[in-house]
């Protein structure tokens, strides 16, 4: 049984074809700017906290007094460790990272422009309870 050898150019052209065909996948994604990566990490922020909420709110009506004398606070004391990492991750990993770097201005601008949302965020929400 003889095996047919393939040529290296055919298969080369399939891939270039490939990459010519799909050339934006390819393409660096454009640099975004320090206020919308900002407005984006605060509205993530903002999502998990409602994600959050929900949880709370659907759990708290499953617990009856029995079960709740010792799970509640175990599943609340590692729903807030979790909680804090991945809040932590969401507001000062894109800093971090730019301040690993040495961008040090760069990360405190991204950071200042992720804190200035999450106020805005903040600000909007108290707004809509007084407005109630």
């Amino acid at each position: 049984m003889k095996f047919k050898k393939r040529k290296r150019l055919t298969i080369f052209k399939k891939h270039t074809s490939l990459f010519k065909r799909h050339k934006k996948l390819f393409e660096k994604p454009k640099k975004l700017s320090y206020p919308f990566i900002g407005f984006l990490q605060a509205t993530g922020l903002v999502l998990y906290i409602a994600l959050i909420d929900f949880f709370i709110t659907t759990m708290g009506t499953k617990f009856n007094s029995v079960t709740a004398n010792f799970y509640a606070p175990v599943l609340m004391l590692l729903l807030f460790t979790i909680s804090a990492v991945i809040s932590a991750s969401l507001v000062l990993g894109k800093a971090g990272i730019l301040f690993w770097n040495k961008k040090y201005k760069e990360s405190f601008t991204l950071l200042g422009w992720t804190v200035g949302w999450s106020v805005f965020y903040f600000m909007f929400f108290v707004m809509v309870i007084l407005v109630k």
